[in-house]
């Protein structure tokens, strides 16, 4: 079987005031490092990304581009789809939107380890067909959900800095 994938999920933009809620998903293959080499070469720390400067997330998102092993994709609801849903089922109507983005029959194939932020799940059969963990505060403990963290505040600040 071919190497398994670990996949991160995790939403910005819940609560604001203004613009969309946006929900991050990053996959890599089960090892893929992420330790000291990488964040010396980034002169960065990992963490959630609100723990970091808006000039390290998008160092953060160049260096992911630059990898192959490493996948992502952003989904956004707009608030009036939050005002109509409400802001739980607008985040995971994003989240289902991102995964499906995301994922591929390889990946599928591999039964990949996939980790939601909070109160994130993926709606229609993703839970019969996969392996999921909600991990409270994951935005802190798990990679995956850091890496998503960051890819979907990138995406958000770029958004409403081309709005303003």
């Amino acid at each position: 079987m071919a190497q398994r994938y670990v996949i991160g999920i995790d939403e910005v933009g819940r609560g604001a005031l203004a613009g969309p809620l946006s929900v991050g998903v990053v996959a890599f293959r089960l090892g893929t490092d992420f330790g000291p080499v990488v964040l010396r070469e980034l002169k960065l720390n990992f963490r959630d990304s609100k723990k970091l400067t808006p000039q390290g997330r998008e160092r953060w998102v160049k260096y992911l581009r630059k990898r192959d092993d490493v996948k992502f994709r952003v989904a956004s609801v707009s608030s009036k789809v939050v005002d109509r849903l409400n802001v739980s089922r607008a985040a995971n109507l994003a989240a289902t939107r991102a995964f499906e983005k995301l994922i591929d029959n390889q990946m599928l194939k591999t039964r990949p380890l996939v980790f939601l932020d909070g109160g994130l799940y993926l709606t229609g059969d993703w839970g019969r067909k996969l392996r999921m963990r909600t991990v409270i505060k994951g935005d802190e403990k798990i990679n995956a959900i850091k890496l998503a963290s960051i890819v979907a505040k990138v995406h958000r600040d770029r958004l409403m800095t081309r709005r303003h």
